[in-house]
């Protein structure tokens, strides 16, 4: 979850300091080298580089305790640590860092992997397992929102980034994919509608302060906090994103009674054809899709703050979820050999001895 309360101040990450020298002995603890007793002058010390200037030539307008992990998401500085945790954690346990293939893991990995990487991919391989793990992750994520609305303290106040918070989980529950039965996004879409809906949130005055706000709040995230490498890849992304908004303006937008049917190459070179010549139909259909952009995330008709769905039901998910785990099995438990039984519980492959690691090694000859 990306929530965090502001009222709650997590310390930054921390940042990395050079390891203190150690001498040991043996068994014995480790114990701080300090400089020879007849040293009558101190080393001297360099002065800690000061940090960049704010350009708003003011307090940081960037909410304590946040920061962004790109351009257009801000994320609580605890969230943030935690996300870097746990990709650092993945590549402990990725099998293509150690050249290795282990059966029904690597099989998974392979077609993701050959699909993009999408969500469609990872259902095509285990399509009930990513369901039933994003059902839980809903029907938790819906009890956390509860809890803090009873407490009153759901709103942009105490979470400065609720509203991001809310609309990316909704568009990750309908971009899930369309067999997907889960349905949480509609309590996140009535959250939203409660929330944001209102007039004066929705004033054009309103809006055009929070955009004024957020673009000062990125600048100074860029020039204040990232280093030279980041930011000039970040100013590049800008760039690149800039210019694939002015190219997706100038493409054609197929009309929907072309939709939904094969062509052939010769087919297709007429439909386009057909399309150029009426540029008042293009007129018409880029409005509409200016019409829906413009459309706020939770204005759907689906949206139902307090949706009495059984899938929301936390305590009853939550058993299904580990009945689910408990009865699929292992995938990772058809190791070839009684060897390596002892493994089977640790994914770390960090961890594993180098004979067992050749054991499953790509290179190995079969």
């Amino acid at each position: 979850m990306w929530l965090y309360s502001s009222d709650n101040h997590p310390a930054a990450p921390p940042t990395e300091q050079p390891p203190a020298k150690t001498a040991r002995s043996g068994n014995a603890s480790p114990v701080v080298a300090t400089p020879s007793e007849d040293s009558s002058t101190p080393e001297p010390q360099e002065e800690p580089e000061a940090p960049p200037p704010n350009k708003n030539n003011g307090p940081s307008l960037i909410p304590e305790g946040y920061t962004y992990i790109n351009a257009s998401t801000m994320i609580s500085k605890e969230a943030f640590k935690r996300c870097k945790d746990l990709l650092e954690d993945l590549e402990l346990r990725d099998p293509q860092n150690y050249n290795i293939y282990i059966n029904k893991y690597c099989q998974y990995q392979d077609r993701t992997e050959e699909m993009g990487g999408s969500v469609s991919g990872i259902e095509s391989v285990d399509e009930e397992h990513v369901i039933m793990t994003d059902r839980a992750y809903g029907a938790l994520f819906i009890k956390i929102l509860q809890k803090l609305k009873e407490q009153n303290i759901l709103d942009t106040q105490h979470f400065p980034n609720l509203e991001t918070v809310l609309r990316l989980a909704s568009k990750w529950c309908r971009n899930l994919s369309i067999r997907n039965p889960n349905r949480y996004h509609i309590v996140l879409e009535g959250i939203g509608k409660r929330l944001f809906g209102n007039e004066e949130y929705r004033s054009a005055d309103a809006k055009a302060a929070r955009e004024e706000l957020e673009k000062k709040r990125v600048d100074e995230w860029i020039n204040n906090t990232l280093d030279e490498e980041e930011r000039k890849e970040v100013l590049a992304d800008l760039e690149e994103k800039k210019k694939d908004e002015e190219r997706e303006s100038k493409d054609l937008i197929i009309p929907e009674r072309y939709m939904n049917k094969m062509y052939n190459s010769e087919e297709w070179k007429k439909i386009m054809e057909e399309v150029k010549a009426n540029p008042e139909e293009q007129a018409e259909l880029k409005k509409k899709e200016e019409e829906e952009r413009a459309r706020p995330w939770y204005e759907t008709d689906e949206a139902k703050e307090d949706s009495k769905d059984k899938q929301f039901v936390l305590s009853r998910i939550w058993k299904e979820y580990k009945d689910f785990i408990r009865d699929s099995g292992c995938p990772y438990m058809d190791l070839p050999h009684s060897l390596f039984a002892p493994i089977t519980q640790n994914w770390y492959l960090s961890d594993w001895d180098p004979e067992w690691l050749k054991e499953f090694s790509t290179d190995k000859e079969t």
